[in-house]
């Protein structure tokens, strides 16, 4: 149960970042936005899975503003 709650947190830290950052950054278009948020999903997922393979733990990496 522990891993689910973990995916969900991981997954609004990713969306609630680029909800926030978008604007900052002036996108103001939802296709420039989609796109910054796949970008985001791609490296979390690839992070976690270098972590997993190559790191010394399992771990499952997100965005967050205090990295």
């Amino acid at each position: 149960m522990a891993f689910v709650q973990n995916c969900l947190t991981c997954f609004g830290a990713n969306i609630s970042v680029v909800m926030i950052m978008a604007p900052a950054m002036c996108v103001t278009e939802l296709k420039h936005t989609s796109e910054i948020l796949g970008t985001m999903f791609f490296v979390a997922g690839l992070g976690t899975l270098l972590q997993c393979t190559l790191g010394t733990r399992s771990v499952l990496s997100c965005s967050l503003f205090s990295d």
